[in-house]
């Protein structure tokens, strides 16, 4: 549980630390947003369990992240492949996001091709 504590102070640089909650709230969930999107298969280990609706989980390590992002502009949804560590491709057109991708399935990608 320390490995996860120390990620997540990483996280929050110390220039973070003058912003009010409000701030931090529209920080995070931009974060958020360029790390993964409604559709994605991600890889992440549950830190604890919420109330009865809720888990909170993590991704900080390498080995956590999206396996498998679907591209927004295809239509049915395409499945986009890890480029690097933060960039998914679509094999179709070829647009590349930004995610928070698991190292081992950028590796993975990486061999298969």
């Amino acid at each position: 549980m320390d490995d996860v504590a120390e990620a997540a102070a990483v996280d929050v640089a110390a220039d973070d630390a003058s912003l009010s909650l409000a701030e931090l709230a529209v920080l995070a969930s931009t974060r958020l947003y360029r790390s993964m999107r409604t559709g994605d298969v991600v890889l992440a280990r549950v830190l604890t369990l919420g109330d009865r609706q809720s888990l909170f989980l993590t991704t900080a390590a390498p080995s956590l992240g999206v396996v498998h992002a679907r591209c927004g502009c295809c239509s049915p949804p395409v499945v986009m492949d890890p480029f690097s560590a933060g960039i998914v491709e679509c094999p179709t057109t070829h647009a590349q996001e930004f995610r928070k991708v698991a190292v081992a399935a950028a590796l993975t990608a990486a061999t298969d091709s």
